[in-house]
């Protein structure tokens, strides 16, 4: 699915916004983790009535010292969408907001405010410090859903989801034939890859 295509990327590290120009990892010293994958996820329930079927909500899953890769629960919604949060000295990235509206099914937001006061603690930064930006593999509910829960909050941008609003955020010039480059910081650097097919907006 997409969203393992993207993560796959968000691995590989850097690419220039040409074509045919090769993938170029940032250079010099890095204190990321070695990447270390969970073994299961919630799996749901026989029965989502079941008392505590829907607990915990969220399946959140460190894999190295400033990533995150989150999963709804499926007895909250069918798609069990993936989620991921990436973190630098001034940006954290959240690709994709789930699959649920509501604040009660799934308080996304709160979650994600936790691991980002979670992560200001650890490294000694003030939550002013850090502009967190919403931004989706594609335009479908499953993965736009929780947007609304980050409206109107501090330190917040959301990215609109149509193609000419993709496409001016993370500077692609001609899509979907550009590669973008996306700087969370100068050791953490993202290739934006329009795959249009899927959703019309897609990215990867």
């Amino acid at each position: 699915m997409n969203n393992i295509h993207l993560l796959s990327v968000i691995l590989i590290g850097i690419v220039s916004g040409h074509l045919n120009d090769p993938f170029v990892c940032p250079s010099g010293y890095s204190n990321y983790l070695p990447v270390k994958l969970p073994t299961s996820w919630i799996n749901g329930s026989m029965n989502c009535f079941d008392k505590g079927a829907t607990r915990p909500d969220l399946d959140i899953f460190p894999i190295n010292n400033d990533t995150y890769i989150l999963r709804e629960n499926k007895c909250i919604n069918y798609e069990a969408p993936f989620m991921y949060l990436l973190f630098s000295n001034d940006t954290v990235l959240l690709i994709d907001s789930g699959a649920t509206v509501s604040f009660i099914s799934l308080p996304i937001q709160q979650h994600v405010e936790t691991l980002i006061t979670h992560w200001c603690i650890n490294n000694k930064k003030e939550r002013a410090d850090l502009e967190l930006v919403v931004a989706h593999t594609h335009n479908h509910d499953d993965h736009t859903a929780g947007d609304v829960q980050f409206k109107y909050k501090l330190f917040t941008t959301i990215v609109n989801t149509s193609v000419e609003e993709v496409s001016r955020y993370f500077h692609l010039d001609n899509w979907p034939n550009t590669i973008g480059t996306y700087d969370l910081n100068n050791q953490r650097r993202l290739a934006i890859i329009p795959i249009p097919g899927h959703e019309n907006s897609a990215i990867a």
